[in-house]
């Protein structure tokens, strides 16, 4: 019986239903801990990607000569590729905190949900 696909549909639509013993503790700890150090790391990565990028156009521009380019306008593209980056970075942390704090005990979304075996 607990192998019937009508029985895994009701006893998943009743877990759902019913949070676990442990849910207020693990919601503590994904909401308090985890979401903002991944967060914050996941910034920290950026800030510093961006820094190295930004450091090697300052190399490039020193070394030009008057007829290789503009300066500004490599400095704007620069500028326009980084706000892009930030922002494309910002909407994957608001993803990830939406996923999360809709369903804050489960760490991975896309896993399958395991069920108790019958004795």
């Amino acid at each position: 019986m607990p192998d019937n696909p009508a029985f895994q549909a009701w006893a998943q639509a009743w877990q759902g239903a019913t949070p676990p013993a442990a849910w207020p503790m693990t919601a503590a700890r994904t909401l308090w801990v985890d979401l903002p150090m991944e967060a914050a790391t996941r910034l920290q990565r950026l800030g510093a990607t961006q820094m190295q990028e930004q450091m090697r156009l300052f190399a490039q521009l020193s070394t030009l000569e008057g007829g290789e380019g503009n300066p500004m306008m490599k400095e704007i593209a620069f500028l326009q590729q980084s706000s892009l980056a930030w922002g494309s970075e910002l909407l994957q942390i608001m993803e990830l905190y939406h996923e999360r704090l809709l369903n804050p005990t489960r760490q991975d979304p896309d896993a399958p949900i395991a069920y108790p075996k019958a004795a």
